[in-house]
């Protein structure tokens, strides 16, 4: 993948996944902080976490290597550098996020500053996933799974992706993870938004930044 790049966008490109995964990481953040859940990854990490007794970052880091595994022999296209920087940073950038927030947000605050909370979150969450998404180098670990199901089995995409996410919540939710009403917002809202924002104004910005449309 990284090949067929020119040099400015072997340098870009990383750079923006970089930003889009602290973007997503500070939106799952703020949604750990405000306590109304967060996406359904994340959902099935912090609950391993809780049951292990070890931080989000050493959980979903191990359940990546799980799945990066599985994705390898099954399929890896769509894997690149981008995929690696999404398995070992991801969960660390939202346990750095949430210790920094905590100062501020160290408990569950009022109703009505909840709502405002999941709004951001989501908003961030969203923001960065299309960041990481537009900076096109390789898709993380949970998020090539679907596809590599979906090109071995003919099955529908919507529906694989949709019994990922629901088996991942009920793990989380049965060890304890962060199950709330963001998870669902999260899980609904995040593709239609994601492909929202690439198509109208974050791909086009990152292609621009990258210098792919001068190359072509």
């Amino acid at each position: 993948m990284m090949r067929d790049m020119s040099a400015r966008e072997r340098i870009v490109r990383p750079v923006v996944a970089l930003v889009g995964l602290a973007l997503l990481a500070l939106g799952a953040a703020v949604l750990i902080r405000a306590g109304v859940g967060v996406d359904p990854f994340t959902a099935l990490n912090s609950g391993i976490a809780a049951a292990l007794g070890t931080s989000i970052g050493n959980a979903q880091l191990g359940v990546n290597l799980v799945l990066l595994i599985a994705v390898l022999v099954g399929g890896p296209r769509t894997l690149g550098i981008g995929s690696v920087l999404n398995l070992v940073l991801t969960g660390y950038m939202i346990g750095g996020w949430a210790a920094v927030l905590a100062p501020l947000l160290p408990g569950p605050p009022p109703l009505p500053v909840q709502g405002a909370l999941l709004v951001v979150g989501f908003a961030l969450f969203a923001l960065g996933v299309s960041v990481y998404v537009s900076a096109g180098i390789g898709a993380g670990p949970y998020d090539a799974l679907a596809p590599m199901i979906v090109e071995r089995t003919g099955w529908a995409y919507g529906w694989v992706r949709g019994a990922q996410d629901v088996l991942a919540v009920l793990i989380g939710w049965v060890l304890g993870g962060e199950v709330g009403a963001a998870t669902a917002v999260t899980a609904l809202a995040t593709g239609p938004a994601v492909q929202a924002l690439s198509e109208r104004a974050v791909g086009p910005l990152v292609e621009r930044l990258a210098g792919a449309r001068d190359r072509a």
